[in-house]
């Protein structure tokens, strides 16, 4: 996935910033573990997947009646393996004429007719969900940072800058989103951290 840095609205957080710059090595273990709680909660969230659809289930046939494949989560992309029946069967089947193009899909006269013995694994799952990873780096001058990466090929497709149009009516959300929608979650977490080191600092 692509690098893409997301800056938060932190304004409510001023006199904890101002702490950990000035006392860094005191306050700093309640801004890591802000920052843990923070990553932590991103990454359940969009670890989530949506809910299923019909391109997650076999039996689909496009719009010219011909059989697709399907995507099972955790496993990959299914593809149709085709059993094929003679035109003439299909014609009678159907009512009309030998050759003519009637029916679902039926090709030219000699032709075959595609139907769906059965599907074939052809594209093995990247597992995006199990893919998330989170990483929290403390530095001694004062800075916590907080990284949730995903290295799956089609990350940013779904889940990234670059999500597409199909994942995005799916319900997809991408990593920025999810991130915005957790903003005051995420401010809550600095701020419980803050008040548990004024605590801490009132009992020295």
């Amino acid at each position: 996935m692509a690098d893409d840095t997301i800056y938060l609205d932190y304004s409510s957080l001023t006199d904890f910033l101002a702490e950990l710059q000035a006392s860094p090595q005191e306050v700093l273990p309640y801004a890591t573990q802000a920052m843990d709680n923070s990553v932590a909660a991103i990454h359940d969230a969009v670890a989530t997947y949506p809910p299923e659809t019909a391109a997650n289930a076999p039996g689909r046939i496009d719009s010219h009646g011909k059989p697709m494949g399907y995507y099972e989560r955790g496993k990959g992309w299914w593809r149709p393996l085709l059993r094929s029946t003679t035109v003439l069967a299909h014609g009678t089947m159907a009512g009309g004429k030998y050759g003519k193009s009637i029916g679902r899909g039926i090709y030219p006269t000699g032709g075959k007719v595609p139907d769906v013995a059965g599907y074939k694994l052809n594209a093995t799952s990247e597992r995006l969900g199990a893919s998330w990873t989170t990483d929290v780096q403390s530095f001694d001058q004062g800075g916590v940072v907080g990284t949730i990466g995903n290295n799956t090929s089609y990350a940013d497709e779904v889940q990234g800058a670059d999500q597409s149009g199909v994942m995005a009516a799916i319900g997809w959300q991408t990593i920025r989103d999810t991130v915005d929608g957790l903003t005051d979650s995420i401010v809550g977490y600095f701020s419980d951290q803050f008040d548990a080191y004024l605590a801490w600092l009132a009992q020295k």
